[in-house]
């Protein structure tokens, strides 16, 4: 079997550069968020040259890329600061017809029955949303596992789809499910994008460990 395209998250181990470089939250400022985020777009940028040389189209940016970017202490302007860095950063993409994806960490959970946590996840889904639609307008994704069960499956599924619509437009558009290992079934994730008219992403493994 030939694969049309491959590609790999987060960090280069021949280069030994990652997009997740941050800090601990007691120290944020807008210089500490500028300087961090200056030091992941650089990185980014060097990953995807590489990438290219290497014939490898897809690159998965990790999600401290901007780090505490949904967090209620977070001020800085990001999108603004770096405007040039990241025109060319998609200038770049879409002349190498590169693809960029992210994947929200754990605590991003859209189907949690906790109001504070469903609206820390959508606050998250939103900037991350919003960096795809810089970078990759067209052809990114950002990957999401449906979440917790919850003692009560079917009501869980239901939530997840009632706070997909508390999404904006922008992160609807980029928002794709993937089945996980334990909890919910490729079945469950198509069921879910089917009602929200949402993209899913197919993860073998974690189907081989619910079947087999």
């Amino acid at each position: 079997m030939k694969l049309r395209n491959i590609g790999y998250a987060c960090i280069n181990l021949c280069q030994e550069l990652t997009t997740s470089k941050t800090f601990r939250l007691a120290n944020l400022t807008d210089e500490r968020a500028a300087e961090t985020i200056k030091q992941n777009i650089e990185n980014l940028q060097k990953i995807l040259r590489w990438n290219v040389e290497n014939g490898i189209k897809l690159f998965r940016i990790g999600s401290s890329f901007i780090p505490f970017a949904s967090h209620k202490n977070f001020t800085f302007n990001w999108k603004e600061a770096f405007k040039t860095e990241f025109a060319e950063i998609h200038q770049y993409v879409k002349e190498n017809n590169l693809r960029l994806s992210m994947h929200p960490g754990q605590y991003t959970v859209l189907n949690s029955p906790t109001e504070k946590i469903v609206n820390e996840s959508i606050a998250e889904l939103e900037w991350q949303a919003e960096l795809l639609h810089i970078l990759d307008p067209d052809g990114g994704i950002m990957v999401l596992h449906v979440g917790g069960v919850y003692g009560d499956k079917e009501a869980s599924m239901n939530r997840f789809i009632r706070n997909f619509e508390r999404l904006s437009p922008i992160a609807q558009h980029y928002l794709v499910l993937e089945n996980d290992d334990k909890s919910y079934t490729l079945d469950d994730a198509l069921h879910i994008c089917q009602a929200v008219k949402m993209p899913l992403v197919f993860d073998i493994f974690h189907h081989q460990c619910n079947y087999y």
